[in-house]
């Protein structure tokens, strides 16, 4: 009997997850300029007073406070919305508590937004796309992970 004819019984009850608890806006970016290329519905170098976090990573760094780096663009106002929900994702914001507990860094607006990180012109010979990162510390550097494809690596000594 092969493996695919075992007699695998459908599962009759689909768990979908739900949040247990109540939604707390931990972050919120400030306001920023654009930081290109353009796209159909953003222009380089306006100021945006809307911005989108979006896939994002927590990392503790060594005076013991959490980071938040993640991606965020403009909030595109497109119809249907969902057309420009990506739109203009070419990099990662940076945030920080001063908390140095996970469970008190997690409260509402906790995290204080610092400066965009690796925009295309940080990284020319890339493509402007910069989706959902994530970090490690190996070999006293913290070492970034970003895609979507290709993957790349980014590397620093402190956040």
């Amino acid at each position: 009997m092969s493996m695919f004819s075992s007699g695998l019984i459908a599962q009759n009850n689909i768990f979908v997850p739900r949040q247990d608890n109540e939604f707390v806006r931990i972050y919120k970016p400030d306001g920023d300029c654009f930081f290109g290329p353009d796209t159909p519905n953003l222009r380089e170098g306006k100021w945006y007073d809307e911005w989108v976090p979006n896939d994002h990573t927590f990392v503790k760094a060594d005076d013991g406070k959490w980071h938040i780096f993640g991606i965020t663009h403009p909030l595109v106002e497109t119809k249907p919305l969902n057309k420009g929900i990506h739109e203009g994702e070419y990099a990662s914001f940076h945030a920080v508590s001063a908390a140095t507990s996970f469970k008190e860094s997690i409260k509402e607006h906790h995290y204080n937004d610092l400066p965009k990180i690796l925009a295309p012109k940080d990284r020319p010979s890339e493509i402007p796309a910069n989706h959902a990162p994530y970090i490690i510390r190996k070999d006293s550097l913290y070492q970034m992970v970003y895609g979507h494809s290709p993957i790349r690596l980014a590397v620093s000594s402190n956040l």
